[in-house]
């Protein structure tokens, strides 16, 4: 397929600003980080050429549809095509958003690690918003910013270690620190069983590779994916998995 040089323009600025976990601002970009990008490219171009199966015409239900059935139908079906790719577009113009807001706060995290208030740069996104303009305009209450950072960054680190709450529970009254989040569904005694939602239509049969944490994973030909939640940053993965 040939890109026309705007889908160019915007494939460029997707390889740019769709990271993984991309609606957090301290996640680093493929152009931060091109690894994963070129070992998922490296996978792809590995895989066998197939071509694509021809649509069918037969298999077009409103074939089997009278005249009204079919027009409602076809309506229908246009419409939702429609807000599909709204709805597609409208997060695509938030994730453009979420970019720039990150390359104006990596700016700033540079110039004030420059100035001596940050011990290192990323630290900017240990500060709230507020500090982080007040510290520039020089109309914060405290210079100490990388005392305060450290400690947060401290505090942060404990939550990669704690567990997390299951899928589905159930909360009563407010919400602290204290409060049990218990789950709802009954766990899955069978060991070799594995349930959840597919990504993708089909049947495949294969090698089942659980992934956590995508940022180095690798998928071998012929693998199936399975991975607790995905956001579109996993997209790296998706080409050279057999199923998802």
């Amino acid at each position: 397929m040939i890109l026309s040089p705007l889908n160019l323009k915007n494939t460029s600025l997707i390889l740019v600003i769709a990271v993984l976990e991309e609606l957090k601002l301290e996640s680093p970009t493929v152009r931060d980080d091109p690894a994963s990008l070129l070992l998922s490219i490296g996978a792809l171009a590995g895989r066998p050429v197939t071509a694509a199966a021809p649509l069918k015409i037969s298999e077009d239900p409103s074939l089997s549809l009278g005249p009204i059935k079919r027009f409602v139908f076809c309506y229908v079906l246009r419409q939702a095509r429609e807000r599909v790719c709204s709805r597609e577009n409208l997060r695509f113009e938030r994730t453009r958003l979420f970019g720039r807001v990150r390359a104006i706060l990596r700016e700033l995290g540079n110039r004030l690690h420059a100035d001596g208030l940050l011990e290192n740069s990323p630290d900017v996104f240990y500060l709230e918003l507020g500090e982080i303009l007040a510290a520039w305009e020089a109309t914060g209450t405290t210079q100490h910013l990388s005392i305060l950072a450290q400690q947060r960054r401290t505090e942060f680190e404990t939550y990669e270690t704690s567990t997390a709450p299951p899928d589905r529970f159930e909360t009563r009254g407010p919400i602290h620190r204290y409060q049990k989040f218990e789950t709802t569904q009954s766990p899955d005694t069978t060991e070799s069983s594995l349930t959840g939602s597919g990504a993708c239509p089909g049947r495949v049969t294969g090698k089942v590779r659980v992934v956590l944490d995508p940022r180095g994973a690798r998928l071998e030909p012929g693998e199936i994916l399975v991975a607790r939640q995905t956001d579109p940053g996993w997209v790296i993965l998706f080409p050279t998995a057999a199923g998802c």
